[in-house]
């Protein structure tokens, strides 16, 4: 996820809480656990060129247009909210570890407390419907298909003489 300002703390820790966690309940277990060990640590960052930074805690989250557009507002909506996002739940080794292991039991209650902080954001109301498909995923404990071919979901059609060369 690209954004066009510095990164700080505050705002890291707003995307690793709000962010990362709802999109650790779509995630399956076994890959999550394998990327995390070199890609997806938390508060993960790197300074672009254009002046802002990409945030590399999340897996792909481009599963489908719906899913997309579904992630890239609610981190809209953490980036102009997250003064008021305060929550913290990464403050112990527990959460932490529970993190790296993929322990959804251990977020289930804490995801709701979250979804619930987000829903308080001025910005939620106008976006909320770019946002009810990955949020009826999250809280129904749906996951996403990380192993399907992402060309069928983005209607991509890749031309036969390119398909022989690969």
């Amino acid at each position: 996820m690209h954004f066009s300002c510095l990164p700080n703390g505050r705002f890291l820790r707003a995307l690793d809480n709000y962010l990362s966690i709802p999109l650790l309940m779509l995630e399956k277990a076994i890959p999550a656990i394998s990327r995390r060990k070199k890609y997806g640590r938390l508060g993960d960052f790197r300074r672009k060129s254009h002046g802002g930074f990409e945030y590399r805690t999340p897996a792909s989250w481009l599963m489908s247009e719906e899913i997309a557009l579904g992630v890239i507002t609610l981190s809209y909506i953490i980036a102009i909210s997250y003064p008021i996002l305060n929550k913290n739940f990464f403050e112990t080794a527990a959460a932490r570890k529970a993190y790296y292991h993929n322990e959804k039991n251990y977020f289930k209650p804490i995801v709701r407390i979250l979804w619930d902080d987000i829903k308080k954001c001025p910005a939620y109301q106008q976006y909320s419907k770019e946002i009810k498909k990955i949020e009826s995923m999250i809280l129904s404990g749906q996951e996403w298909r990380e192993s399907v071919d992402l060309r069928r979901y983005w209607r991509v059609n890749i031309p036969r003489q390119l398909c022989k060369r690969v």
